[in-house]
């Protein structure tokens, strides 16, 4: 069987060694020639888009800060790197814009989008970037945002994402996979990134591909899982070890 080479995707940057979101965590991960890296953007009350999972800032910087109530300047005083080690005291949590002037030409971006109501500022950010479309992935949960995120980013390829409420027990798995497959084909999601559970198998990837979409899948750092999902077929695979990932995969 030929090996399939899926994109391994830096989860929030190379952030098993270096603090998630941050321009180190970015750097690292292209150090470490990395696919992809994947982010996550909430908008802030001045309407800037700034690089974070979390609603708020308290468990990366140890300050809660509502991102949504806050001024850029105010939250990019915040240390967001301490928290992971002393070496990366004064880690700041960047934005979209300082993100992408990290991204090489050759390598993508995947972007969760975590504030629905962004896509036109993200829009305006990326169309100013050095960056062409299709070095962009989007995704998010919310499917009114997979629909809008289609709409605007007409060259650049759209996931649909699916958590599961713990424990996923193998009679719900099947018929959840069907629903999140109908239901990414009905909104024309360019594939679905779901996260990795273990009854993901080659017959369900294989469903994916015969409908025209990708499959991706978070978050894998065990070696043995990532080599079946290579087998399998998978497209991308979401570490935070992108560079051990890679050497080894």
């Amino acid at each position: 069987m030929p090996k399939n080479k899926p994109l391994i995707i830096a989860h929030r940057g190379a952030s098993y060694s270096a603090p998630e979101n941050t321009i180190a965590s970015a750097k690292l991960a292209w150090q470490e020639d990395t696919d992809a890296l994947e982010c996550d953007v909430h908008k802030t009350r001045d309407n800037h888009i700034i690089v974070s999972h979390d609603p708020d800032t308290f468990r990366t910087t140890g300050i809660k800060k509502i991102i949504r109530d806050e001024k850029l300047i105010d939250l990019q005083k915040l240390d967001a790197g301490s928290w992971k080690s002393p070496k990366y005291k004064g880690e700041k949590l960047p934005t979209l814009k300082e993100l992408l002037q990290t991204v090489p030409d050759d390598k993508k971006i995947c972007i969760e989008i975590k504030s629905g109501d962004c896509v036109e500022l993200i829009d305006k950010i990326i169309k100013d970037s050095h960056l062409k479309p299709d070095q962009f992935v989007f995704m998010d949960f919310d499917i009114n945002t997979v629909i809008e995120a289609k709409r605007v980013f007409k060259r650049s390829e759209i996931l649909w994402l699916y958590e599961f409420i713990p424990p996923l027990k193998e009679q719900q798995a099947k018929p959840a996979f069907e629903m999140i497959i109908e239901k990414a084909i009905s909104v024309n999601a360019n594939g679905i990134n779901i996260e990795f559970n273990p009854f993901i198998d080659k017959d369900l990837i294989d469903r994916v591909h015969q409908a025209n979409m990708k499959f991706y899948t978070w978050t894998v750092n065990d070696l043995g899982d990532a080599i079946k999902l290579r087998d399998w077929g998978i497209d991308g695979i979401t570490t935070d070890k992108p560079g051990w990932m890679k050497t080894n995969l």
